[in-house]
């Protein structure tokens, strides 16, 4: 798949049209609704996040202020949760705290690379039929470059999927600081 960009200079980012196998698409205006949901995205990924971060702190037995320095260079929810299972080995929290923290672990990777997508893929129209489309340009994992047509439902699923990890990254973070505080 080919995309070309059409006079971009003459006719600036925002008016900028790209032609993929014949079809336009230009940049989707800031009215469109979807960049809400982009918003979400990044605000619930923020949100587990800050819980993983948190627990890192909580299981280092720091401050948070000292923990946020180790913290600060983690990327991501897989680094965050390769620390805090690092840091709740067995003899440290009981087996059922850690059986969880390896089930969510688990799921986050898929779920960290739907984010990346949506936040950091730009966002456009096909100017003929109106439909939604991203950029992509060979994420990893995946051989895909060219535009792709993107659903509201599948970035609001998304949402949904974040909204419950946050949740479920929160019952195991109160669960962890009641076992470390007793």
């Amino acid at each position: 798949m080919k995309t070309v960009v059409i006079s971009a200079v003459a006719t600036g980012y925002g008016a900028q049209a790209l032609t993929d196998h014949g079809l336009a698409f230009v940049v989707m205006p800031d009215s469109n609704g979807t960049y809400a949901l982009v918003g979400r995205v990044a605000a619930w990924g923020a949100h587990i996040d800050n819980l993983l971060d948190r627990m890192i702190w909580a299981l280092m037995g720091v401050d948070p202020e000292v923990g946020a320095q180790e913290t600060s260079r983690l990327v991501g929810a897989s680094q965050r949760w390769d620390r805090v299972v690092k840091l709740a080995e067995p003899e440290r929290l009981p087996n059922d705290l850690l059986s969880e923290a390896l089930r969510l672990q688990g799921r986050s990777p898929q779920l960290s690379k739907r984010r990346a997508r949506i936040i950091h893929d730009p966002w456009f129209l096909n100017a003929q039929t109106g439909r939604q489309a991203q950029f992509r340009a060979m994420p990893k994992g995946q051989l895909v470059f060219g535009f792709v047509e993107v659903e509201p439902t599948e970035v609001d699923a998304t949402v949904d999927e974040l909204m419950k990890t946050a949740q479920e990254v929160g019952a195991l973070h109160d669960r962890v600081l009641a076992h470390l505080v007793n």
